[in-house]
């Protein structure tokens, strides 16, 4: 599954608007909504952002195909 869905599908679980989600990263409601189509990436600023609204941790988004040691290398860059 892609960033895209599964930020979408987390925040539908939550009961969040895409809305909410634009108005509390700065980004337009369209830049967010082609976030979640994967019409654009997501930078990881705002992935940071969007983890932190959905009170999940970062690896949530991490494809599966990285290992632990490549998000343990991602997250010491913080």
């Amino acid at each position: 599954m892609d960033i895209g869905t599964k930020i979408r599908k987390l925040r539908e679980s939550k009961g969040l608007t895409q809305e909410y989600m634009a108005l509390h990263l700065a980004i337009s409601q369209s830049k967010y909504c082609n976030i979640e189509s994967n019409k654009t990436s997501i930078d990881f600023e705002i992935l940071l952002k969007v983890a932190a609204l959905l009170q999940t941790d970062l690896k949530e988004f991490i494809p599966e195909k990285y290992n632990f040691l490549t998000f343990k290398i991602i997250t010491t860059m913080l």
